[in-house]
């Protein structure tokens, strides 16, 4: 209150107190030697006499008081004139701050953006690679069921080949006990056939001309009835062409006899009159079936 009331009420602007204690001390350095300098060139006594420099006690003593009092009372307008040089100051050696700041603040923004970048990049990477192996397992589960089905197919066709060639190999067997059927069927009427020729070379010879009955025909023709021609021997029969020493059709006269008529089992007709014939032509019977004999 003293030194607002000795300076007329004046007040110091509101600086910081550091600023305003640095700019006190930097007025008070150039006061002190300013007056150091004027001391140093005082004139002792008239007449134009040398200056005289005081005793440096003194000296030293009236420095410390000045710089005393220009460090603890201010002047008026110090302030203003203090705190100018100072705020250029500052705001000089702001700018070259700021600048590096700002490039650090740069620098940093960069590096996390290329930190951004390397993660979102590792993190595609990931999700392709994920996305990769689930593609090949789906695809390698799809190639797995489709070749258990292969599988299961050709278990199947094994199976249905197994089943063919056991089929085929019972057919076999059937033909081969046909075959011998018919072969024994061929060889029992090749001997009738013998025996019919030569028991009609003998009735020539006698002069007998009398045709053979319907049941004469078909005891000479049935192997059911062979034991029955060779112990009576008188049955007769009529002669029956022969085509290349076999027995001739009983139709025509030309083909070889080769069909079976059923039910009254006589082989007189050959393939090609076996279609046009309804009736047998050794006992005038209905044909219900007949049977194709391969020749031996």
């Amino acid at each position: 209150m003293a030194v607002q009331a000795q300076f007329g009420g004046l007040l110091l602007p509101p600086y910081a107190v550091e600023d305003q204690m640095r700019a006190l001390k930097d007025y008070g350095v150039l006061l002190s030697a300013a007056q150091s300098e004027l001391t140093r060139n005082v004139v002792v006594g008239g007449g134009g006499a040398a200056a005289m420099p005081l005793p440096s006690r003194k000296r030293h003593r009236r420095e410390d008081e000045h710089r005393h009092y220009n460090v603890d009372v201010p002047l008026p307008g110090m302030g203003s004139l203090a705190a100018d040089p100072t705020a250029a100051a500052s705001t000089s050696g702001r700018a070259p701050a700021d600048a590096e700041v700002d490039a650090l603040v740069r620098a940093e923004c960069e590096q996390l953006r290329a930190g951004l970048e390397a993660a979102r990049a590792r993190q595609r990477r990931a999700l392709l690679a994920r996305a990769a192996a689930s593609v090949l397992a789906r695809r390698a589960r799809e190639a797995e069921a489709r070749l258990e089905a292969a599988r299961r197919r050709a278990a199947e066709l094994d199976e249905w080949v197994r089943l063919a060639a056991a089929e085929a190999q019972a057919w076999c067997g059937v033909a081969r006990a046909n075959e011998a059927v018919a072969a024994g069927m061929r060889a029992t009427l090749d001997a009738l056939l013998l025996r019919s020729s030569a028991a009609a070379a003998g009735r020539e010879g006698e002069g007998d001309s009398s045709e053979p009955g319907p049941e004469d025909a078909q005891s000479r023709c049935s192997c059911c009835y062979v034991e029955d021609v060779e112990a009576t021997g008188t049955a007769a029969a009529t002669p029956s062409p022969l085509w290349n020493g076999r027995w001739a059709c009983r139709a025509c006269g030309e083909g070889e006899a080769s069909v079976l008529l059923l039910p009254c089992r006589h082989m007189c007709l050959c393939k090609a009159c076996e279609p046009r014939t309804d009736a047998c032509p050794v006992c005038s019977g209905a044909k219900n079936a007949s049977i194709h004999i391969a020749p031996s």
